[in-house]
């Protein structure tokens, strides 16, 4: 007498139980390499060097006191040698405030341009509108 079942032909396969705990490894394997490669990502975008930004400049210049009317411009320096900014600075209110534009522009020929405005009101300076 045979003692499989007799539902059985005789290839025995796996289990629910068996492919339920191989699937939940496998998807835990997967998840676990995701969240490696995600780091990876991030710590590579973190070391690449950012170009300057129009808003940087535009923090430095509000600390100062007074503003003058005009246009100047000039460069990075050694931080960022392929990079110059100009700032346009004009009064618009003639009781002390004043319009600065700042632009960051690529200076070795490859299109970059960062541009930012800002309102400054510094009743100190002396614009067009104020003499």
């Amino acid at each position: 007498m045979n003692s499989e079942p007799y539902y059985s032909n005789g290839k025995r396969g796996f289990t629910l139980i068996e492919v339920m705990i191989a699937s939940a490894l496998f998807t835990m394997a997967i998840l676990s390499i995701l969240g490696m490669v995600t780091q990876a990502l991030e710590s590579a975008r973190r070391i690449q060097k950012m170009p300057p930004d129009a808003g940087t400049l535009a923090a430095q210049f509000s600390v100062t006191n007074t503003i003058e009317e005009g246009s100047e411009s000039g460069d990075f320096g050694e931080l960022y040698p392929e990079y110059e900014w100009t700032r346009y600075a004009y009064e618009v209110g003639s009781n002390g405030l004043f319009q600065v534009d700042f632009v960051v522009k690529s200076s070795a020929g490859h299109p970059y341009e960062s541009m930012t405005s800002m309102l400054l009101y510094k009743p100190g300076s002396k614009g067009s509108l104020s003499r």
